[in-house]
């Protein structure tokens, strides 16, 4: 058949009646995409490679393997795609080194390329455009598109059908035509295709440079730990202060220069002085801990976590948000071990404020969910698990605990108010009889609003009464739930474009302490996630404590580093003497 005819016979394909395309049902083997550039449909060359790829993606067996791998949708993105073409090659040479420059370049997102490839990329390049075999050169060009769909599932957070990535979150599935991305690819355009789908995130860009920061200070030697004291405050003197110095400077935090300018630099090089003090609270401030500048215990174990472990951190915390989905225009992000609620408008952050979460014992769930309603000056409905975890107890104890907080109780069958008197609390399986209403009010445990997504974990961002607690720097206080610093400022924010709620209802709501709520015309997604890297908005990035110990899964090789062993000082030795150590 010559070119002509192969060219009619495509089109007649075209306009035969196709099966749309969807998740589940056969693999369609045959279609044809008209926006195909021509030279794509290749000569009369590619026909006996082409008859060996259609054998190999239309024989059941054969195409199994694949569908093990990828599912159903992976295997659809590449049937489709040699269908559409008559099943003729898909790569060309520029679009096989431009997938074998992308796969150079996933290190640089913390994707180690060699997990996620099953063979060696430029030898199956070598042999898609050298061999001599039809056979070789076809299965060479299957094992690029499968190189580059296992590209694309490590960098967008996995396949899901022709129009998405997957995501295990409810909402914010990322969109892309897998099938064009990949013929796309084929003529050279893979970096532009595959990096697209990665996140495009604040957060994810800045981690990206992070990661390459602490890599370099990993080549570098990275840092020596700290020999384990006593406590060391401002004004003490200690043998290890050239140690902390010498630590802080090596991840920017203390810069040796600006102390040898300061008015503290006659002091002795084994004091704590005030300029080292400053920069020890900046790296207590980006790692979580209590900013009081004295080096103690918890100070001292994060600044005795190696290079090494960092890097696993970043590029774990990398590769979270490839799994997180598209976070959508506008929407509310709740990372939990930062205590933070960020609320984010078109690429921006519009605000932000402290939050408190579950005890680890009560864990705050990830998930992603809407904000559909919000409630001015709440009641709270007691959840059967709180009643019998927290309440009961305190009743069997003293029934009056009820009217002292404001709790009022009423019979689940009958509806009716009972005293927490009349009650048997170590009766069993009494938390499943009783209702537990707390009413709206100074002391109520949700403060004065409450914002909702309707979700399977009973979750929702509130107010609290406790409002001292935001004052520490571990925040994981609550029953699951997140409790925010500010909740009446952060209901303005998402009402600030709702047609349905005004600002200032929610103001006059609270000013008149009735019960009122609010439905959304917009529904703003909230995002609840467990990230232990976050960035700021200078490229420097925080390192959160694993309040729920849920970094086992991070591959670190090294997680404490070496210790810093101080050199014998000179009796009198002063700051201004410290470069020679």
């Amino acid at each position: 058949m010559n070119r002509h005819l192969l060219l009619s016979a495509a089109f007649c394909l075209a306009l035969a009646p196709t099966p749309a395309f969807a998740t589940d049902g056969p693999v369609p083997h045959t279609g044809f995409n008209e926006n195909i550039p021509i030279q794509m449909m290749g000569d009369e060359l590619d026909r006996p490679i082409a008859m060996v790829i259609e054998d190999r993606l239309t024989t059941p067996k054969k195409l199994k393997k694949i569908e093990n791998e990828f599912g159903s949708a992976g295997a659809k993105v590449l049937t489709r795609s040699y269908a559409g073409r008559l099943y003729r090659p898909i790569w060309t040479e520029v679009g096989a080194e431009s997938l074998q420059g992308v796969v150079d370049n996933l290190f640089d997102h913390g994707i180690v390329s060699d997990q996620i490839l099953r063979n060696d990329l430029r030898r199956t390049i070598k042999s898609r455009f050298t061999s001599k075999s039809p056979k070789s050169r076809a299965k060479a060009d299957i094992q690029l598109s499968l190189a580059w769909l296992r590209t694309a599932k490590a960098i967008g957070g996995g396949l899901k059908d022709e129009g998405g990535m997957a995501t295990p979150m409810k909402i914010g599935v990322k969109k892309f035509n897998l099938t064009d991305s990949l013929l796309q690819s084929g003529l050279g355009k893979s970096s532009t295709e595959l990096f697209a789908m990665a996140p495009n995130t604040h957060d994810y860009q800045k981690l990206i440079a992070a990661l390459a920061t602490y890599r370099e200070l990993a080549a570098n030697g990275g840092w020596r730990g700290i020999p384990e004291g006593d406590a060391i405050e401002v004004g003490d003197k200690d043998p290890r202060v050239p140690a902390l110095r010498t630590r802080l400077r090596a991840e920017g935090f203390y810069d040796l220069e600006q102390l040898l300018r300061s008015p503290d630099a006659d002091i002795a090089i084994d004091v704590l002085d005030e300029n080292t003090v400053i920069a020890l609270k900046k790296f207590q401030r980006r790692h979580g801990l209590n900013e009081d500048g004295i080096l103690g215990n918890n100070t001292l174990k994060a600044m005795n976590e190696s290079v090494e472990s960092k890097i696993d951190k970043i590029s774990d915390a990398l590769h979270r948000w490839r799994y997180q989905g598209d976070m959508g225009q506008k929407y509310i992000w709740a990372n939990i071990p930062s205590y933070t609620a960020t609320g984010w408008n078109r690429g921006k952050k519009e605000i932000t404020m402290r939050t408190i979460v579950g005890k680890p014992r009560f864990a705050t769930p990830e998930f992603s969910d809407q904000v559909e309603y919000m409630v001015a000056n709440p009641k709270w409905y007691l959840p059967v698990s709180i009643i019998r975890r927290q309440k009961v107890p305190k009743l069997k104890r003293d029934p009056g605990y009820a009217d002292k907080y404001g709790y009022n109780i009423y019979d689940r069958k009958t509806g009716e108010k009972v005293d927490a008197y009349s009650v048997d609390w170590t009766e069993r399986g009494v938390a499943r009889k009783y209702r537990f209403v707390q009413e709206a009010g100074e002391g109520n445990a949700l403060g004065d609003m409450k914002i909702i997504f309707p979700n399977q974990y009973s979750v929702y961002l509130h107010g609290t009464p406790g409002e001292h607690l935001f004052e520490k720097a571990q925040r994981a206080f609550s029953s699951g739930c997140v409790r925010l610093e500010d909740p009446v400022r952060m209901a303005k924010w998402i009402a600030r474009h709702d047609d349905e709620v005004a600002r200032t209802d929610i103001t006059e709501a609270i000013e008149e302490t009735e019960n009122t709520r609010f439905e959304l015309d917009e529904h703003v997604p909230v995002h609840i996630t467990y990230f232990l890297v976050t960035a700021n908005d200078d490229g420097s990035v925080n390192f959160h404590r694993d309040i729920y110990k849920r970094d086992d899964g991070i591959r670190t090789v090294k997680k404490m580093a070496k210790l810093y062993k101080p050199k014998p000082t000179t009796v009198g030795a002063h700051l201004d003497g410290e470069s020679a150590h």
